[in-house]
């Protein structure tokens, strides 16, 4: 599922464990402080140079461009807001299995959290999240 937080204008990929954009009809990665690019969600992908990359990627900071994703995903699930109707897409059926699967994973690894927690002795009183 892709995202346009209104303060970015551009996507953003959301329930993935990646920084995935799209902006100018061309996705932009990035990972491991390296930008890279195709014309497509599954690659292939180039590397680009950052004086390269749309404007509306290069006048936020990479800490803002994630906070406003995280933020406008929030917002998202909560629903009833007409904006996210009209500024959210999703490319593909395997980009939906995927996130499906990233799904699971997240659960799994909560149960197992939880698990941990009831059998390590846990206080149980005083836990914030």
């Amino acid at each position: 599922l892709f995202i346009q937080p209104p303060e970015l204008g551009f996507y953003a990929a959301v329930g993935v464990p990646f920084d995935l954009y799209l902006s100018a009809n061309t996705y932009f990665l990035f990972r491991g402080n390296v930008w890279y690019s195709s014309p497509h969600y599954n690659g292939p992908w180039a590397s680009v140079r950052y004086a390269s990359l749309p404007r509306e990627l290069r006048i936020h900071l990479h800490e803002k461009i994630r906070y406003y994703r995280d933020a406008g995903y929030k917002h998202y699930r909560r629903g009833g807001n007409p904006y996210w109707e009209r500024h959210q897409f999703h490319p593909k059926k395997e980009w939906k299995e995927h996130r499906k699967a990233e799904k699971e994973y997240r659960k799994e690894a909560k149960r197992h959290e939880k698990e941990h927690r009831k059998h390590g002795g846990g206080h149980g009183h005083g836990h914030h999240d």
